[in-house]
């Protein structure tokens, strides 16, 4: 027991229990409770005593090889490997007072993760096990892209493990030490990432308890994760007993738990509050150095307040931030959708204020260099912090001022696993200013010079050293121009393009990187898109990708000299994404779907003499963009087989894989590699820019007034387009993409969200691609654009249960020749509209019938209607139909908005003159007016509202980045739309073949035939 009077102070009492804890001394706990003078001194001593607990259970274990932290010890776990049932312990990267966690391989899904494994004990250990799982069991309920992924948890020979996905980038908290204080636009993308995150946790049922920047992390390809859910309680044990316990950080805790009162949402959203002050401060509203310090300070209300520490910062934010931090809990947000909604105005404020971006859109700065600084990613595990963690340290900090010792673990990659290679110490990745383009082509292979197409069409080359610009083509005024597929070759004196020609044909052409010489080397009648991806070694062949006018895809090799083409192989479509051949010219490889039903690829390899083809790498992953390193004994390709898209190499010998595949870079967000030059550099596109569905309260009769805006979907973040609701406004149709590439067949999903209870259901019509949904006025079919799995464009009526397509309602000509424009359904269902560009509107039955024009374009002064599922919409009465234009009369740079009523003239209601433009178009529910968005500039488009009996139009309290795809739900209460833009930008990575891989003695291979 320990000697303690009777008389002590309840800190003494306190400090005394924890000293004989630290020792191993035994105590009455039972007599030291009753001791305790207060309520918060006997919840500390609960608290201690499930550390005292632990802590002995820790202390009668054998350490084990495996966790040996020295690097002796790790060097024996990566080359032994030791087994924990289907897991790979690759290396240690925490320990904790219940265990420790490895950096480990799942043998069976072929990923990396973190593993949270208890030591087994015979007596007093099954306390702890349940608490893991019990953790395991909490997290498995959250599905989240902002939420760490908990794979599974199991007892495994009597050891308990949890294990998740593992996190490589690093900590909010790093980032601020490093790059010091966020802006307001900045914080509040982390604040709605962060929101969106604990309202998924809440709506599960629990409480995370632990919000800071050191529990969330940042991948480097940009998205935010909220990890640690080590002091997670449910919240239905809010109200039980041991809703006192002090779980969490001291400083981001709310005043009430202080005084013993329970954990609840709003405690929650307090942290939150703090988070948000921290990262534009650097600081902390409550300070002090313990936790008695910090519990007298709340009590007495001393506070800094966050309009005194940063003023300049705009003064919504300010509120925002104040009213999460009132002391009293009812005073503050209701929900953290309350909190998530405040912060989405805040953020539209800003961006119409004209400084910053919308929260809706990424911010440049998350991806750009403020956030890539030269820095070297850490990889940090998403579960290194040891169950109660966060709660040890509270106690600690309480007890006796003690640091944190089991934060959240970080490494540096310098050691990898048998099947992954670290990246070079020199590796570096840096963003290229390029001038403004239509299309990127490929780098030169001594990486001095990029291709590209200028906005006016010219084809140009960039001198990636000197930043000079040549242009080498002068197209003038003509319709021809140069195409997306460009290739430099080896000597850097010639490159090849595709060129749209003035009859409409596409020719292959090469010309001097000087703009000498240009000269067509294929063209032919059976060929309807040639493709150049690279030259031989000597220059004397052009390797090309053909698709035939016969809907299947050629690769072959055409002669510089003769033009003579010897095809390599015959695929169905798609097109690869990427065709490379070996610095030998003995084989080329090329990514492709493995089976007609598929969208995600697999590697091929192909032999030039003979064209015998094997599938180089199987996984059910999508592989794709392959190309071969310079010394030809590695493949890179791009992969999403560890959970998002990254590098990975494959090397090779004689055409045979000579191990199996091993990561390069895990996660670089969505990623478009251009080449690979000789020295190793990689160049590649990095999309920035998001694009995704959204709905929104009308908070008016009229529908002229609109509520805060929320994304549709919490999974496929910013890969969401082209929604509508259906006509009895239960449902609400949007497209979603989910695979690597968005024209891919079967990459696209139709889901159906129910608005009554929330969920949803994926339908996967065997279409190629589509966009613009509409529902028939029954709501059991889908009107769809697009292409289908033979390359014919048109509409297709989709079934809105099975999704299977019934047929095709108005085709337009092969390859996406426009016949026929936009389309929209009568309101009974028995007609549709469409229209056909230069002409004007057309009726015609649903099923058959003669087209019948209703709208003639001249007639109404438009020399067209804008071409997008917008541009004219109908009634929902069906007697009257609005519609924009360029004006006829004074050229392209004025649009008009008109609304006609069928046995009426038409009437302008609204004129607009560049750099103002329409962007889409949505009847009110009541037919009194209508909703059109307006673009004045690339970044920020209005939502706009005018009455159809004409009169002033008046906004409609909504801007934003992208603003487009309006339709209005039938009950006047919500609408629907698509916002956000997807930005580019050019990257290059440096030194990225610096290093050989490492072996892998269970490849995930199948070799070719010698």
């Amino acid at each position: 027991m320990t000697e303690i009077s009777e008389e002590a102070p309840d800190d003494a009492q306190l400090n005394a229990i924890s000293k004989a804890v630290s020792a191993g001394t035994p105590v009455d706990w039972a007599a030291e409770e009753c001791r305790a003078g207060t309520a918060e001194a006997r919840a500390t001593i609960r608290e201690l005593r499930v550390i005292a607990g632990v802590s002995a259970l820790h202390r009668s274990l054998p350490a084990i090889e495996s966790a040996d932290p020295s690097a002796e010890g790790r060097r024996g776990v990566e080359q032994g490997a030791p087994m924990w049932g289907p897991l790979r312990l690759l290396e240690q990267i925490g320990r904790g007072s219940f265990g420790d966690v490895f950096r480990a391989w799942d043998t069976r899904l072929d990923r990396e993760v973190a593993l949270k494994l208890l030591r087994a004990h015979p007596a007093g250990g099954s306390g702890v096990a349940s608490i893991v799982l019990g953790e395991g069991r909490l997290l498995a309920r959250v599905r989240h892209p902002n939420v760490v992924t908990v794979h599974g948890a199991d007892c495994v020979d009597g050891v308990v493990g949890l294990w998740m996905e593992f996190i490589h980038g690093c900590t909010l908290e790093e980032l601020l030490l490093q790059q010091g204080p966020l802006s307001a636009p900045e914080a509040l993308a982390v604040g709605l990432d962060v929101c969106r995150a604990l309202s998924v946790v809440h709506h599960a049922g629990m409480l995370h308890r632990d919000i800071k920047s050191q529990n969330v992390m940042r991948e480097a390809g940009g998205r935010l994760v909220l990890m640690d859910f080590g002091t997670g309680r449910e919240i239905s044990e809010g109200s039980s007993s041991r809703g006192t316990e002090i779980s969490g950080t001291p400083l981001y805790l709310a005043p009430e738990l202080f005084v013993g009162r329970p954990a609840t949402v709003q405690s929650d959203l307090y942290s939150v509050g703090v988070l948000l002050y921290h990262l534009v401060s650097g600081s902390y509203p409550v300070q002090g150095t313990s936790f008695a310090e910090l519990a007298d300070a709340h009590a007495r209300g001393v506070r800094k307040l966050l309009r005194d520490a940063r003023p300049e910062l705009p003064a919504a934010f300010l509120d925002v931030v104040e009213r999460a931090l009132e002391p009293d809990p009812e005073k503050r947000f209701t929900s953290t959708g309350a909190l998530e909604r405040a912060l989405a105005k805040v953020m539209i404020g800003v961006h119409a204020a004209g400084a910053h971006r919308t929260a809706l859109e990424v911010p440049s700065s998350m991806h750009g260099p403020r956030w890539r600084r030269g820095r070297k990613f850490k990889v940090v595990a998403a579960a290194a912090c040891i169950v109660t963690a966060a709660l040890g340290y509270a106690v600690a900090l309480k007890v006796s001022g003690t640091k944190h010792m089991f934060g959240t673990a970080a490494r540096n990659l310098s050691s990898g696993p048998p099947d992954a290679r670290s990246p070079a110490p020199d590796l570096q990745t840096r963003r290229i200013r390029l001038p403004d383009a239509m299309y990127t082509g490929r780098p030169s292979p001594d990486g001095r010079l990029l291709s590209y197409v200028t906005l006016e069409g010219n084809l140009a080359l960039f001198d990636l050293e000197s930043g000079e610009t040549r242009r080498l083509t002068n197209k003038g005024d003509s319709a021809e121009s140069a195409e997306s597929q460009m290739a430099i070759s080896p000597d850097s004196r010639w490159l090849a393009y595709t060129w749209a020609a003035l009859d409409g044909a596409f020719e292959l052409r090469v010309i001097q990187t000087d703009g000498k010489s240009p000269r067509v080397l294929l063209r032919r009648n059976d060929v309807d898109f040639p493709m150049p991806v690279a030259w031989s070694g000597d220059g004397s062949h052009l390797l090309v990708v053909l698709e035939m006018k016969r809907k299947d895809i050629e690769i072959a090799l055409v002669s510089l000299d003769s033009g003579r083409v010897d095809v390599i192989r015959s695929l169905r479509a798609p097109v690869p994404r990427q065709v490379s051949l070996s610095p030998d010219g003995a084989f080329v490889v090329y990514d492709h779907p493995a089976t007609a039903e598929s969208a995600d690829r697999d590697i091929f390899i192909a032999r030039v003499s003979d064209g015998h083809e094997e599938r180089l790498v199987t996984h059910p992953a999508n592989d794709l963009f392959p190309f071969w390193s310079a010394a030809g004994d590695e493949i890179i390709f791009s992969s999403d087989r560890a959970g998002s898209l990254g590098l990975w190499a494959l090397p090779v010998s004689s055409g045979r894989a000579a191990g199996g595949p091993v990561a390069l870079h895990r996660d670089l967000g969505r990623f478009y590699p251009l080449g690979l030059t000789e020295a190793g550099t990689l160049y590649y596109m990095l999309q920035t820019g998001m694009v995704d569905v959204y709905t929104a309260p009308l908070v008016s009769p009229r529908s002229d007034r609109v509520g805060i805006p929320e994304a549709v979907s919490s999974t496929f973040v910013g890969s969401n387009n082209s929604s509508s609701w259906s006509p009895d406004a239960r449902f609400l149709a949007y497209v979603s993409v989910r695979g690597a590439v968005d024209t891919d067949p079967f990459s696209r999903v139709l889901a159906i969200r129910n608005v009554v209870d929330g969920t949803e259901r994926l339908l996967h019509p065997p279409l190629a691609f589509f966009i613009a949904p509409r529902w028939s006025h029954d709501s059991r079919t889908i009107l769809v654009r697009g292409t289908d799995l033979d390359g014919r464009a048109g509409s297709f009526l989709v079934d809105a249960v099975t999704g299977a397509v019934h047929g095709t309602m108005l085709a337009t000509s092969v390859r996406g020749q426009t016949a026929v424009g936009n389309v929209a359904w009568s309101p009974g269902g028995d007609r549709l509209w469409f229209d056909r560009p230069g002409v004007g509107l057309f009726e015609r039955a649903t099923v058959g019938g003669t087209p019948k024009k209703i709208l003639d374009y001249a007639a109404e002064g438009l020399a067209s209607i804008v071409p997008q599922p917008e541009g004219f919409r109908v009634s929902p009465n069906g007697r009257a139909l609005a519609f924009y234009g360029t004006d006829k009369n004074t050229g392209p740079g004025v649009t008009v908005l008109k609304v006609k009523f069928f046995e009426d003239p038409s009437r302008e209601l609204v004129r607009l003159t560049r750099p103002d433009v329409f962007t889409s178009l949505a009847w009110a529910a009541d037919g009194t007016g209508l909703l059109y968005s307006r673009r004045a500039n690339q970044s920020a488009t209005s939502l706009w509202w005018i009455s159809t009996g004409g009169g002033e139009p008046r906004q409609a309290g909504l801007t934003l980045n992208g603003l487009r795809g309006l339709d209005v739900r039938s009950d006047g209460r919500a609408l629907t739309f698509t916002a956000g833009a997807p930005k580019y930008e050019l990257w290059k990575m440096d030194n990225l073949l610096s290093r050989p891989p490492a072996p892998n003695p269970e490849p995930q291979t199948r070799n070719p035939e010698p």
